[in-house]
Protein backbone atom coordinates (compact mmCIF):
# COMPACT_ATOMS: atom_id res chain seq x y z
CA UNK A 1 0.00 0.00 0.00
CA UNK A 2 1.29 3.15 -0.79
CA UNK A 3 1.37 6.45 1.51
CA UNK A 4 0.43 9.74 0.15
CA UNK A 5 3.22 12.11 1.43
CA UNK A 6 2.83 16.01 1.35
CA UNK A 7 6.39 17.69 0.46
CA UNK A 8 6.95 20.86 1.53
CA UNK A 9 6.39 22.89 -1.16
CA UNK A 10 3.08 21.11 -2.13
CA UNK A 11 1.99 22.69 1.32
CA UNK A 12 3.80 26.36 1.45
CA UNK A 13 1.60 26.27 -2.25
CA UNK A 14 -1.87 24.64 -0.73
CA UNK A 15 -1.16 27.92 2.44
CA UNK A 16 -0.63 30.56 0.27
CA UNK A 17 -4.09 29.65 -2.17
CA UNK A 18 -6.28 29.59 0.73
CA UNK A 19 -4.11 32.55 2.62
CA UNK A 20 -6.20 35.24 0.30
CA UNK A 21 -9.54 33.35 1.46
CA UNK A 22 -8.87 33.65 5.10
CA UNK A 23 -8.06 37.39 5.07
CA UNK A 24 -10.61 38.21 3.21
CA UNK A 25 -12.99 36.75 5.42
CA UNK A 26 -10.95 38.53 7.99
CA UNK A 27 -11.46 41.48 6.19
CA UNK A 28 -15.51 40.97 6.42
CA UNK A 29 -15.36 40.55 10.13
CA UNK A 30 -13.76 43.77 10.46
CA UNK A 31 -15.62 45.51 8.11
CA UNK A 32 -19.03 44.15 10.28
CA UNK A 33 -17.77 45.07 13.75
CA UNK A 34 -16.46 48.68 11.89
CA UNK A 35 -20.29 48.91 10.13
CA UNK A 36 -22.17 48.00 13.36
CA UNK A 37 -20.49 50.87 15.41
CA UNK A 38 -20.91 53.18 12.61
CA UNK A 39 -24.42 51.99 12.36
CA UNK A 40 -25.58 52.50 16.06
CA UNK A 41 -24.47 56.36 15.44
CA UNK A 42 -27.82 56.50 13.61
CA UNK A 43 -29.23 57.61 17.19
CA UNK A 44 -26.82 60.46 17.28
CA UNK A 45 -28.69 64.16 17.66
CA UNK A 46 -32.19 62.22 17.96
CA UNK A 47 -34.77 62.95 20.34
CA UNK A 48 -34.88 59.48 22.49
CA UNK A 49 -39.14 59.09 22.41
CA UNK A 50 -38.83 60.07 19.10
CA UNK A 51 -36.75 57.12 18.12
CA UNK A 52 -37.98 54.37 20.61
CA UNK A 53 -35.30 54.87 22.36
CA UNK A 54 -37.27 56.18 25.88
CA UNK A 55 -40.54 54.95 26.56
CA UNK A 56 -42.58 53.65 29.84
CA UNK A 57 -42.15 50.03 29.11
CA UNK A 58 -38.50 50.28 28.40
CA UNK A 59 -38.49 52.29 31.40
CA UNK A 60 -40.26 49.62 33.55
CA UNK A 61 -37.78 46.57 32.02
CA UNK A 62 -34.68 48.80 32.64
CA UNK A 63 -33.78 49.46 29.41
CA UNK A 64 -33.77 52.80 30.45
CA UNK A 65 -31.68 54.26 33.40
CA UNK A 66 -29.98 56.75 34.72
CA UNK A 67 -26.36 56.06 34.58
CA UNK A 68 -25.04 55.80 38.31
CA UNK A 69 -22.39 58.44 39.42
CA UNK A 70 -24.11 60.73 37.17
CA UNK A 71 -26.59 63.31 39.24
CA UNK A 72 -25.32 66.85 39.48
CA UNK A 73 -27.34 69.96 40.72
CA UNK A 74 -28.29 72.53 38.12
CA UNK A 75 -28.42 75.88 39.47
CA UNK A 76 -29.47 79.55 39.26
CA UNK A 77 -27.23 82.25 39.08
CA UNK A 78 -28.11 82.83 42.47
CA UNK A 79 -26.74 79.37 43.71
CA UNK A 80 -30.33 78.24 43.80
CA UNK A 81 -30.96 74.94 43.22
CA UNK A 82 -33.15 73.92 40.57
CA UNK A 83 -33.05 70.72 39.35
CA UNK A 84 -31.00 67.56 39.37
CA UNK A 85 -28.96 66.26 35.78
CA UNK A 86 -28.52 63.16 34.95
CA UNK A 87 -27.17 60.71 32.25
CA UNK A 88 -29.91 58.67 31.17
CA UNK A 89 -28.77 55.09 29.18
CA UNK A 90 -30.74 53.09 26.58
CA UNK A 91 -29.19 49.45 26.46
CA UNK A 92 -31.86 48.81 23.67
CA UNK A 93 -30.67 51.78 21.51
CA UNK A 94 -26.78 52.17 22.82
CA UNK A 95 -27.09 55.48 23.39
CA UNK A 96 -26.92 58.07 26.59
CA UNK A 97 -28.93 61.97 26.93
CA UNK A 98 -29.17 64.27 29.37
CA UNK A 99 -32.33 64.47 32.04
CA UNK A 100 -32.94 67.68 34.24
CA UNK A 101 -35.80 66.60 36.85
CA UNK A 102 -37.26 68.08 39.91
CA UNK A 103 -37.82 71.21 38.46
CA UNK A 104 -41.34 72.80 39.34
CA UNK A 105 -44.69 71.53 38.14
CA UNK A 106 -45.91 74.46 36.26
CA UNK A 107 -44.20 76.37 33.50
CA UNK A 108 -42.28 79.12 35.69
CA UNK A 109 -41.07 81.96 33.25
CA UNK A 110 -37.25 80.89 32.72
CA UNK A 111 -35.52 82.04 29.80
CA UNK A 112 -34.20 78.98 28.53
CA UNK A 113 -33.29 75.67 29.53
CA UNK A 114 -30.02 74.23 27.53
CA UNK A 115 -29.04 70.20 28.10
CA UNK A 116 -26.57 68.80 25.89
CA UNK A 117 -24.50 65.45 25.77
CA UNK A 118 -21.03 65.11 24.00
CA UNK A 119 -19.09 62.37 23.23
CA UNK A 120 -14.86 63.48 23.60
CA UNK A 121 -13.82 61.12 21.49
CA UNK A 122 -15.06 62.61 18.41
CA UNK A 123 -15.70 65.84 19.74
CA UNK A 124 -19.75 65.32 18.74
CA UNK A 125 -22.37 67.16 20.48
CA UNK A 126 -26.54 67.08 21.00
CA UNK A 127 -27.60 70.05 22.36
CA UNK A 128 -31.23 70.89 22.90
CA UNK A 129 -32.88 74.36 24.08
CA UNK A 130 -36.30 74.83 25.50
CA UNK A 131 -38.35 77.75 27.07
CA UNK A 132 -40.96 74.66 28.68
CA UNK A 133 -38.57 74.74 32.52
CA UNK A 134 -40.87 72.63 34.18
CA UNK A 135 -41.33 69.00 35.14
CA UNK A 136 -38.68 67.27 33.14
CA UNK A 137 -36.63 68.51 30.55
CA UNK A 138 -34.21 66.15 28.38
CA UNK A 139 -32.01 66.80 25.42
CA UNK A 140 -31.24 64.63 22.51
CA UNK A 141 -29.29 61.56 22.25
CA UNK A 142 -25.53 60.47 21.41
CA UNK A 143 -24.39 56.57 20.65
CA UNK A 144 -22.11 55.54 23.86
CA UNK A 145 -20.42 52.97 20.89
CA UNK A 146 -17.97 55.40 19.71
CA UNK A 147 -16.56 55.90 23.95
CA UNK A 148 -17.89 57.74 27.01
CA UNK A 149 -20.91 60.58 26.85
CA UNK A 150 -21.06 63.24 29.29
CA UNK A 151 -24.06 65.79 30.07
CA UNK A 152 -24.24 69.10 30.29
CA UNK A 153 -27.44 71.38 31.86
CA UNK A 154 -27.97 75.30 32.47
CA UNK A 155 -30.51 77.17 32.89
CA UNK A 156 -31.29 81.13 32.05
CA UNK A 157 -33.26 83.51 34.13
CA UNK A 158 -34.11 86.90 33.51
CA UNK A 159 -30.82 87.46 31.15
CA UNK A 160 -28.31 85.77 33.89
CA UNK A 161 -27.10 82.16 33.18
CA UNK A 162 -26.70 79.74 36.12
CA UNK A 163 -23.63 77.83 36.57
CA UNK A 164 -23.16 75.05 33.98
CA UNK A 165 -23.59 71.86 35.47
CA UNK A 166 -21.03 68.64 34.08
CA UNK A 167 -21.59 64.98 34.52
CA UNK A 168 -18.53 62.77 34.63
CA UNK A 169 -18.21 60.79 31.46
CA UNK A 170 -19.67 57.50 31.35
CA UNK A 171 -19.51 54.63 28.84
Amino acid sequence: MRRLTLCPSLLLGLLFLLLPISLAACGDEAEKRTSSKEANKEYDRRDPNAAGCSNPALIQSGAVSDVPGSRQPVKLSDGKVLGTLTLRRSTKCQTMWGRVDGLPKTPTGYDEMYVAVTRPEDKKTASFKTKDVFMAVFGDMLSYQGGCIKATAYVIRRGQKGPTAVTPCKT
